[in-house]
């Protein structure tokens, strides 16, 4: 189903980002994960991604610098967060995906799905 898509996965609760990264690589996607906002931010300006997945709360801060970097860039990007009732999320990024914790497998998938597509 991805192709080989590369798939920027920052999440900081390592049991949910094996499960993220198990889900995308059962499906042929390429995965590389991070735990923090410092490295996502960091691999995002030297890696070419098709999409990402990212936690809103990071250990050392918001992932919200790393979304305008990947817009920036046109990569498309969903938020996987226990935050997804906050106004201010769905406000500040208007047309985003915002999955909700726990997440379901499939509508992970459905929705990088979404994204691959809106990307090619």
């Amino acid at each position: 189903m991805m192709n080989g898509a590369r798939i920027l996965v920052v999440e900081d609760e390592p049991l949910i980002a094996m499960e993220l990264s198990q889900i995308i690589e059962d499906q042929g996607g390429v995965v590389a994960a991070v735990r923090s906002r410092h490295e996502a931010l960091e691999i995002a300006m030297t890696n070419v991604f098709d999409a990402a997945i990212l936690d809103v709360r990071l250990p050392d801060g918001t992932v919200f610098d790393v979304a305008t970097h990947l817009q920036a860039g046109g990569v498309p990007f969903m938020f996987c967060t226990a935050d997804s009732e906050n106004p201010q999320l769905v406000s500040a990024w208007p047309g985003v995906t915002v999955v909700s914790k726990p997440h379901n497998s499939n509508i992970i998938l459905s929705s990088l799905q979404k994204l691959l597509t809106t990307h090619t």
